[in-house]
């Protein structure tokens, strides 16, 4: 279960899922959720490695991934799975 922001220099819980952001990635052909608070999903957002560790990369180069078709939040597999 999701109860803190998967940053780790931040120590803000969950409490609504309208507060911050939720990204589903399947790490190791298995899905996995994280959260971002609302001050951290300005700055970043989650991605998985290609040797399937999780980390944060900042928004602009995020941006770039999403557009790739990476994340499962926007309705696309991940790559490592096609």
């Amino acid at each position: 279960m999701v109860s803190k922001c998967v940053n780790p220099e931040c120590d803000n819980t969950l409490h609504y899922l309208r507060d911050g952001k939720i990204f589903s990635l399947i790490v190791k052909k298995t899905l996995h959720h994280f959260w971002l608070c609302e001050e951290c999903r300005h700055a970043y957002v989650v991605k998985v490695d290609d040797r399937g560790q999780v980390e944060l990369v900042p928004l602009a180069e995020g941006a770039a991934i999403a557009q790739s078709g990476y994340f499962l939040n926007r309705r696309r597999m991940d790559k490592s799975l096609v």
